[in-house]
């Protein structure tokens, strides 16, 4: 019997979909599928997030002030084939539709703070993160929109997203 490319495509996402259910990471919406696939060769997870208690904030001149949050948490990559991550925007979310602070680690921050980027064809990678976030409402949930580049320069984004406990 031979296999289409929707054949291949469909197992692999519910294998991705399996481990990530039997893992404390979440995993949601990746471009082109769920995990790996041929669509994408990269999917990713968040795992081992907290946030840090409020410290006090004050921006250009105390023309805004608040409070200011900082998170720690992992991005677990995944490859088929090998990617560089490229850059990461990283989102709070209250709940409303009007968002929340957002971080955007470009390829130059990424590179410095983790020196290569690359995750290798058949295995995971662990990028920490611990963006600081300006003022906002309680926030429900980070999501981070996640840009890789596979070895022909073909870009795949990736989003992932995590309760805040």
């Amino acid at each position: 019997m031979r296999l289409t490319a929707i054949g291949r495509i469909v197992p692999a996402g519910l294998l991705a979909f399996a481990v990530a259910a039997c893992s404390d990471t979440h995993t949601t919406t990746l471009t082109g599928g769920t995990g790996p696939s041929a669509l994408s060769p990269v999917s990713a997870s968040i795992g081992a997030l907290t946030m840090a208690p409020e410290a006090p904030f004050v921006f250009e001149s105390n023309v805004t002030t608040g409070a200011r949050r900082s998170a720690k948490f992992n991005i677990i990559a995944a490859a088929l084939q090998t990617v560089t991550m490229s850059s990461a925007t990283v989102h709070l979310s209250d709940g409303s539709n009007l968002g929340g602070p957002s971080v955007t680690f470009p390829q130059a921050t990424l590179t410095s703070q983790f020196g290569s980027t690359v995750v290798v064809a058949g295995t995971t990678r662990t990028f920490a993160f611990s963006p600081q976030f300006g003022p906002s409402a309680t926030p429900h949930s980070l999501s981070a929109t996640l840009l890789f580049v596979d070895t022909t320069g073909m870009s795949h984004s990736v989003f992932v997203s995590a309760p805040v406990r």
